[in-house]
């Protein structure tokens, strides 16, 4: 499994990769320049997976993330590059902010006829490669935190940690 999440900033990703590692026994492999050229992606392994945790500076970045990720897939798809499951996971800075990203962010999934994002589900679709060949399977997560109400993920932890203090 080749896993990759497109997250809003340097402290989304020291969360997400302190999360994945404690919990699912994540280690850091290593750094590489993002394949759009732009950014660093930081790579995590364990036993049965790559975890490839790419941050996107700002929100309006995460629709042109999101096409550099699935073109740099259909390049790579059959081959071991190739993402399986791709999670997009953003600040719920508003209902409003986040009904157009999830626009912006499913206009981009249909130029390369994938399923639309259903916030907090695993979406199923097949990618074609560039030349058309043959196809391969990915699943597809959209998140925003938190989930019921505006905030950040810092937030959410935050007010994770402070409930936990209070027992």
């Amino acid at each position: 499994m080749n896993v990759l999440i497109l997250c809003e900033g340097e402290s989304d990703r020291v969360i997400l990769s302190q999360y994945f590692c404690h919990r699912f026994n994540f280690s850091y492999s290593k750094s590489v320049k993002s394949a759009d050229g732009v950014g660093m992606d930081y790579q995590y392994t364990n036993a049965d997976a790559v975890l490839t945790i790419r941050i996107v500076e700002g929100v309006e970045e995460f629709h042109k993330k999101l096409r550099d990720t699935l073109r740099e897939n259909a390049i790579n798809t059959g081959t071991k590059g190739q993402f399986t499951h791709i999670a997009v996971i953003a600040d719920h800075d508003s209902d409003d902010e986040n009904d157009r990203l999830l626009q912006k962010l499913n206009e981009v999934l249909g130029e390369y006829k994938l399923p639309p994002f259903q916030e907090g589900h695993w979406c199923h679709g097949t990618q074609m490669t560039e030349m058309k060949e043959r196809s391969a399977k990915l699943e597809l997560l959209f998140l925003s935190i938190p989930l019921e109400t505006s905030g950040a993920l810092e937030t959410m932890l935050l007010s994770a940690l402070e409930k936990t203090a209070d027992r």
